[in-house]
């Protein structure tokens, strides 16, 4: 099994790239910003150019600063829209283009949060967000079903992160 860990800061995930390797795995950290798809499509190539080819990707970016409703600047709706949706649209296409180019079909899964269902106070944009990811995962399941790529989503609820311990 081969793994690519792509996260804006490479040196958190360098370490865990290490333990995977060093366990006897195979793995590949490699800096990219989800928010732009430029970065997000040479993450994808490098992870073909270093294991021959891409199975399944995992969309799990995200970010959760707590805001106001009647405080929320556009500034930050549009820094969870851009991680947290965008994102995945860009890693999802990106992705799903090599997987038809191979021939051999693939799995995307979405991240996505029991606060779609929820709508935290303090998370409206969160809530759109994940919101959003649920509604593109149904439309890509029905996209790629014809090139034996599955979509799917998981909605967690809170979990033990630096983010709401943070919050």
């Amino acid at each position: 099994v081969a793994v690519v860990l792509a996260a804006r800061n490479i040196g958190e995930i360098e370490t865990i790239a290490e333990e995977i390797n060093g366990a006897g795995g195979r793995a590949l950290a490699v800096a990219c910003d989800v928010s732009r798809y430029t970065d997000v499509a040479a993450t994808v190539a490098r992870c073909q150019e270093a294991f021959a080819r891409l199975d399944i990707l995992v969309n799990n970016a995200g970010i959760f600063p707590r805001v106001e409703f009647l405080e929320m600047t556009e500034a930050d709706w549009d820094s969870v829209q851009n991680v947290n949706l965008k994102a995945g649209f860009f890693s999802a296409q990106a992705a799903a283009r090599r997987m038809i180019a191979a021939g051999q079909g693939g799995a995307i899964i979405n991240v996505a949060s029991v606060a779609a269902y929820s709508g935290p106070p303090l998370g409206v944009h969160y809530a759109a967000s994940k919101g959003g990811v649920i509604g593109m995962t149904r439309a890509l399941a029905m996209a790629l079903a014809g090139q034996d790529i599955r979509v799917n989503a998981i909605a967690p609820g809170l979990t033990d992160t630096a983010q709401p311990r943070d919050g």
